[in-house]
């Protein structure tokens, strides 16, 4: 004769299950909200990088004459940069050399590009200083 199984034991059995069940549950949310996380992080990355990039490239506009800093623009971007703004302004910079003697024709140059991501607004900026050589730009 087989010994009977008790039904409190096949219940204890039923409850081990459940909990295991319920941690490997626990644990996949946990590793997909890792995931999303690193996603988002990697969008953020993508985004600052583009940023940097249409900043670097109209300071270099900029220095070489390509583009006038006279006056305060604001333009929305295309092509790669689209949903971006980038705005610039210069103010000119009253400086004095080692001397005391004025220095004529500094200017302190603004760039800031402005983006939206995940529902909010973003920015990323630029600031350098800028010797106007008395030469015009060409627009």
């Amino acid at each position: 004769m087989r010994p009977k199984r008790s039904k409190r034991r096949s219940g204890f059995v039923l409850l081990d299950v459940m909990l295991g069940v319920m941690i490997f549950v626990m644990g996949v949310l946990a590793l997909g909200r890792a995931v999303s996380n690193c996603l988002d992080g990697q969008m953020a990355l993508r985004e600052a990088t583009r940023a940097r990039l249409v900043l670097g490239n109209r300071m270099s506009e900029i220095l070489t004459g390509a583009v006038r800093v006279d006056e305060e623009t604001s333009e929305p971007l295309e092509g790669e940069a689209t949903g971006m703004t980038l705005r610039q302004s210069a103010v000119p910079l009253e400086a004095e050399d080692e001397n005391g003697n004025e220095v004529n024709g500094l200017s302190v140059v603004t760039l800031v590009a402005q983006w939206t991501s995940g529902g909010e607004s973003q920015q990323s900026d630029l600031t350098f200083y800028l010797l106007n050589d008395g030469s015009s730009a060409t627009p």
